[in-house]
């Protein structure tokens, strides 16, 4: 008997343990075909039964606009050029809308495609874009994404190069707001309306900052402009933008304040020491000249005066005040000799008065003595008197100036 029953419970364990093989074994294939399958050869299959008799030239929502959400993915930001009024970005562009003919139930189909080859995309651009370039490496970069509800999800990296009309009147001390403008191409407002997927954030990003320039914030802004009379949305994300100073005050208005500051130095040189004087003042005046034009070449010709350009004229009126300040010391000083030269003309004098003229030359040169004395000290007093009022000035200039563009 316990033979028997032993035999028995051998059986049907063994049966048990084929069910259980045969049931794990039907598992892993049903995974497989769930999983491993839609990510491949089945979801192509399912985007072609979608696509069959697909009409991608026509918008989702005949009877009423169709809406689409957008927002911006910037990897990078920059190069910033004044002088060519443009900022390159490089971008994800992202758009969410509903197309009831893409109908996949609860699942999710990511496909790496381009989407205008299969089905209709909003026909969204940049306009004022001067120049896109749509990645391409192995691939397209892009991705669509079909999901619950008849959803849809477009994603395209692009470097673009937008024109920004930016106000240099306080430059270097300004901030500039430069935009991506973003407009349906073909459908108007009536056809196809573009929204921010979230207005407050229209650009994401991990890090905005670039080489010059601060962003302060971003704001998005939704606009409708009008085309042959018919309303297209316009969609601009504006950054503001604050250029770095440090970079300006190092490279320009220390070194250029210095100059200044050293040509103030020849009121303490001894106006005989025409080389001396003369040199220093032309080397500080040129050296100016040279960061003007340095600074002036990074901007492009503006119909009026910049911040900078104001500095710089500042700083060469003070040089070129230096340099009159020195010609009226060695106008006064040619003056007096004129004058002494003229007294001290003496007549011919007949033997018996030789004594006499001796000590009357004696007398006039002790008094031409005295005028060049006297004319020495007039001079080295007018360079006193710049040397006290000329700094002055010139800090009263400086505080001014920073007071009005800081």
């Amino acid at each position: 008997m316990l033979t028997i029953a032993f035999q028995i419970i051998t059986v049907v364990y063994s049966e048990r343990m084929a069910v259980s093989a045969v049931t794990a074994i039907c598992q892993i294939a049903v995974y497989f075909v769930l999983v491993t399958i839609p990510a491949g050869t089945a979801s192509l299959q399912i985007l072609k039964n979608l696509t069959n008799g697909y009409d991608k030239k026509t918008r989702p929502f005949l009877n009423g606009p169709t809406n689409v959400s957008v927002q911006i993915a910037m990897i990078a930001l920059g190069p910033i050029s004044e002088k060519e009024q443009s900022v390159k970005s490089d971008i994800y562009l992202r758009q969410w809308w509903n197309d009831p003919r893409l109908d996949v139930g609860q699942r999710v189909l990511i496909f790496n495609i381009n989407p205008s080859s299969y089905f209709w995309v909003p026909d969204t651009f940049i306009s004022n874009s001067r120049k896109t370039e749509r990645h391409e490496t192995m691939t397209k970069s892009s991705s669509v994404k079909l999901g619950p509800n008849s959803s849809v999800f477009a994603s395209m990296r692009f470097t673009t190069l937008c024109h920004c009309k930016m106000d240099l009147r306080k430059y270097p001390h300004d901030e500039q707001d430069c935009s991506i403008d973003l407009e349906p191409y073909a459908f108007n407002g009536n056809e196809v309306s573009l929204y921010w997927k979230t207005i407050n954030e229209p650009i994401v990003g991990l890090d905005l900052s670039t080489a010059g320039y601060e962003v302060k914030s971003i704001r998005g802004v939704r606009e409708v402009t009008y085309y042959l009379n018919d309303p297209f949305p316009k969609l601009r994300a504006i950054l503001r933008l604050k250029r770095s100073f440090p970079y300006y005050l190092y490279h320009v208005y220390i070194p250029g304040s210095m100059l200044v500051m050293l040509s103030f130095t020849t009121f303490f040189i001894l106006p005989s020491a025409v080389p001396a004087r003369v040199t220093l003042i032309v080397t500080n005046f040129l050296s100016t000249m040279f960061i003007f034009g340095s600074t002036a070449s990074l901007i492009p010709k503006k119909p009026y005066i910049t911040a900078m350009e104001i500095y710089s004229l500042i700083n060469i009126v003070f040089i070129i005040l230096v340099m009159v300040e020195y010609i009226i010391v060695l106008k006064f000083k040619a003056l007096k000799n004129k004058r002494l030269s003229k007294s001290s003309t003496v007549s011919d004098k007949t033997d018996n008065y030789k004594m006499a003229e001796w000590h009357e030359r004696n007398e006039k040169g002790n008094e031409m003595q005295i005028h060049k004395d006297k004319a020495k000290k007039n001079g080295n007093i007018l360079d006193s008197i710049a040397a006290f009022l000329f700094p002055i000035s010139y800090f009263i200039c400086l505080v001014s100036y920073f007071a009005i563009y800081m």
